[in-house]
């Protein structure tokens, strides 16, 4: 039978592309049909003509086909695609382990989509919302993309065109694949959904990563666009929420592969990609889903009586009360001819369950539902001028500034960074006001015109602690000249440090951390108080200083180090030369005790003076016979021997010495003077004399 009817389908198709110029062949496997492209043809548009799921083989035709660019595809390029009805697997002959051959290309450079078979949620993790892929047509722009598909392109803009990273909108290329927010999942094929996750201890980034299957430095510009980051993501903390890019398969009947697909929060109304906490708006619903994956078991669909219209509850199309959990349940709402539809709200075991495009997931539990239908007549939603943030007033995640009787109108508070919301207010006049639902900030729209106010507080303060420094100097910790010991998130902080320059300290930095260990960037001396509290520790460091030589005449001069940090000792050597003796070392100019001396602060400059040593000379002769001219001498000095013999006497010998050395003298007058020239020692002088013979008689 199913052989016939897929013999039934390749016949029609067949027919079809005969009569419109198609040329489509069956191949040898009878598992696939060829198709030889035609002027004009696009990819999409041939599947759509022969009946073939282009989004749920999209991989599969991509690697096939080895299509890098489906702008660039020529005419008489011959296509293999899958029969219709059917899904081929992704090339089977490759391991599991292993990479297609030719993977598909990335839609905006970001992701590449998987061929997951299943989605296992870690944990208390949710699925937020989802991105689809869509191939770009001649003719299409992606705002009337996203309108036919019911997506909030103003509210999604910036979103889109981050994650896909498209620099000009109006430069988009035909045949490119770019990812799309949706609050709903498609009805089958491949998409990624947006799993939100809850850190836990021990986690890391890498690690949750390879939980899901997804490679993460291939996805990394995909997770700082989902998480609003621009770095590594290395740095999370236990119970922050992580938004993580992971490739699944939804099949037909509701949910995805493996899993049912309906948990958590489906990010803000009208579909915008910005992930939610549980707790926020969904879609029509609002507030956090089931996330309790399917059971296979049928519970029970309530449909709350309502006012200016009527609606039923439908499964494919037939009204029921009551549907298998991971079914996808569509709510037909049809207003009085005077009215409009206000919002539907869809509740299991008090927790609202999230309503996209008037469907919803069956979760494991009895369900309520309720449609309220409001006036067409609208009515003025005025904002009051507010500071140190800015809020939007929202129906279905539109931003408007009017709203119709009886709808839910949410209010956006944004704060800047620093400040937090204080108070929401709806006014009709100096009397009357409206209730606002503090939960999500919502209230119900009356049947005249209204004025938001908003205000928003400093966030509470943060306590900063200042380590005091070993040594050195201090410092203080100022926000506009005012020393504080705390601070409030956001307020630009002054560390104002002061060496002790009279024992030579300099400042040698700053370092702040905060209580969890993040490191907080200083710029001169500033930094931005982040939303905890922090320690802060400044250090000085000994300045180094040169210690200069200045040689002096007749000796020399060296220390033991050219560098020193004030109170340091440096030993100095002076050593003179022959004949010289040491006289003083002076440091800047002041003379020191010893040979050695304390480092000043600052630089030094260390000089010698040496003189000529005096020495000693001993007259050992008759001293009434000989004379020396002075009793001492420094090395070179010449010095005079005189000699007065007497009448019977003449000069034998003039002798200088030290020791056994014998200095040599020089006459100057015969028998009268001699000179000689001092060396470095202490001499002796010693004249000897000879009788003269008398003269013979005549």
């Amino acid at each position: 039978m199913k052989k016939r009817l897929l013999s039934t389908l390749l016949i029609l198709c067949l027919v079809t592309a005969l009569f419109s110029g198609f040329s489509v062949t069956a191949s040898a496997d009878n598992e696939t049909i060829q198709h030889t492209l035609q002027r004009g043809e696009t990819v999409i548009g041939v599947c759509k003509t022969l009946g073939v799921d282009f989004y749920a083989n999209y991989k599969w035709i991509t690697e096939t086909n080895k299509i890098t660019n489906y702008g660039n595809l020529k005419p008489g390029m011959v296509l293999t695609l899958p029969k219709p009805g059917t899904r081929p697997s992704l090339n089977p002959a490759a391991k599991p382990s292993e990479k297609p051959s030719t993977p598909a290309p990335n839609p905006g450079g970001n992701v590449t989509p998987g061929n997951s078979t299943g989605l296992k949620l870690l944990g208390q993790d949710f699925v937020s919302s989802y991105l689809i892929t869509h191939i770009m047509q001649r003719g299409e722009t992606v705002s009337g993309v996203c309108n036919s598909l019911g997506i909030n392109f103003t509210a999604n803009s910036a979103a889109i065109q981050k994650i896909n990273n498209i620099q000009n909108y109006n430069k988009i290329y035909v045949g490119r694949a770019i990812l799309l927010p949706s609050v709903s999942a498609p009805a089958s094929g491949s998409c990624i959904a947006v799993v939100a996750h809850k850190v836990v201890s021990g986690d890391a980034m890498y690690n949750i990563c390879n939980s899901y299957g997804i490679d993460y430095s291939s996805n990394l510009k995909m997770m700082q666009s989902l998480n609003n980051r621009n770095d590594n993501l290395a740095n999370i903390k236990v119970g922050q929420i992580i938004y993580l890019p992971v490739p699944t398969v939804i099949t037909p009947g509701g949910g995805n592969s493996g899993n049912s697909g309906n948990g958590g929060n489906g990010g803000n109304a009208g579909g915008s990609v910005q992930p939610s906490q549980p707790g926020g708006n969904s879609g029509n619903s609002g507030n956090a889903g089931n996330t309790n994956p399917s059971d296979g078991k049928t519970y029970k669909i309530s449909a709350l009586t309502t006012n200016h219209g009527s609606y039923e509850v439908q499964v494919g199309g037939k009204r029921v009360n009551e549907a298998k959990s991971g079914t996808t349940v569509s709510v037909v709402a049809t207003p009085a001819w005077d009215h409009q539809l206000g919002y539907i709200t869809v509740t299991s075991g008090g927790k609202n369950i999230p309503v996209s495009n008037g469907q919803f997931v069956m979760p494991t539990g009895n369900v309520k539902v309720s449609v309220t239908f409001v006036s067409k007549d609208e009515y003025k939603v005025l904002r009051d001028v507010t500071s140190n943030g800015q809020f939007s007033c929202l129906v279905n995640g539109t931003a408007i500034d009017k709203a119709a009787a009886g709808q839910k109108v949410t209010i956006k508070a944004e704060p800047k960074y620093g400040y937090e919301l204080d108070s929401v207010s709806v006014i009709i006049d100096t009397n009357h006001g409206v209730s606002v639902n503090p939960n999500d900030n919502s209230f119900i729209m009356p049947d005249e015109d209204v004025t938001v106010r908003v205000s928003f507080k400093r966030a509470a303060a943060h306590k900063i602690t200042a380590n005091a420094p070993a040594e050195g100097g201090y410092y203080e910790v100022r926000i506009n000249g005012r020393v504080v010991s705390e601070a409030n998130s956001g307020e630009t902080v002054r560390v104002v440090a002061v060496p002790d320059k009279n024992s030579g300290y300099k400042f040698a930095g700053t370092t702040v951390k905060t209580v969890s260990g993040r490191d907080i960037p200083v710029n001169g001396g500033k930094f931005i108080m982040p939303e905890e509290d922090i320690i802060i520790n400044v250090k000085f460091d000994k300045n180094v200083y040169t210690v200069n030589t200045q040689q002096a005449s007749n000796g020399t001069l060296s220390i033991d180090k050219s560098k020193a940090s004030a109170g340091d000792t440096v030993n100095v050597t002076a050593t003179p030369n022959k004949g010289y003796e040491l006289v003083s070392i002076t440091v800047n100019g002041n003379a020191i005790s010893g040979t050695s001396f304390t480092m000043p602060v600052g630089d030094a400059t260390v000089s010698a003076t040496f003189k000529a040593s005096s020495y000693n000379i001993n007259n050992t002769s008759i001293a009434s016979k000989v004379s020396v001219d002075k009793s001492s001498a420094t090395m070179g000095e010449t010095v005079t021997i005189s000699v007065d013999p007497d009448t019977s006497e003449k000069v034998k010998n003039v002798s200088v010495f030290y020791g056994t050395t014998y200095i040599s003298t020089t006459t100057v007058a015969e028998n009268s003077k001699y000179t000689f020239v001092m060396p470095a020692e202490n001499v002796e002088v010693y004249v000897s004399f000879e009788t003269v013979p008398a003269a013979p008689a005549e």
